[in-house]
């Protein structure tokens, strides 16, 4: 109720996939207050990546050269 500004009623009367979103946004926004919960949004973006970030690879570890 707080994220969306909705009453009771309203939130009640939502589809369940509407109301699924706006609880995982309120989820998302309320992490996104502290430095902690940034850290956390990062850390599960960061996991469910499954291709390299070959620029920041590279940027850390240096261009290997082939002979």
């Amino acid at each position: 109720m707080d994220y969306t500004g909705l009453n009771l009623n309203e939130i009640q009367l939502m589809e369940l996939n509407e109301y699924l979103f706006y609880m995982r946004e309120a989820y998302i926004y309320s992490l996104n207050q502290t430095e902690k919960g940034r850290e956390y949004l990062n850390n599960c973006w960061r996991i469910t990546q499954t291709k390299p970030d070959r620029q920041s690879l590279r940027e850390k570890f240096g261009k290997e050269r082939k002979s």
